[in-house]
């Protein structure tokens, strides 16, 4: 898992850190994929989902206000998640 890496890498000094990273970069690229992939597939439920409820708006505003919510709370995830992924890459 992404964040068990970050906590490894977080927890160590430089050398440590150098060979912890050596020793695990093939299960680091592979779970910081994997996040990417699930994130992917979130965002595109999330934006499935505030597109009905923006079509829905056009006759029931607590739709709209749903559409509007979806998308903050997607924003909010996807930028908690890039942020997580830039930590452990090291951007």
């Amino acid at each position: 898992m992404v964040s068990d890496h970050q906590q490894q890498l977080s927890d160590r000094g430089d050398s440590a850190r150098r060979e912890y990273l050596r020793m695990n970069a093939g299960v680091i690229a592979f779970d910081s994929h994997a996040l990417l992939r699930i994130l992917k597939s979130h965002a595109i439920y999330d934006a499935l989902c505030a597109a009905r409820a923006r079509e829905k708006g056009e006759t029931d505003p607590r739709e709209l206000k749903l559409a509007e919510s979806t998308s903050r709370k997607a924003l909010r995830r996807l930028e908690e998640s890039a942020r997580d992924v830039r930590s452990l890459m090291g951007i």
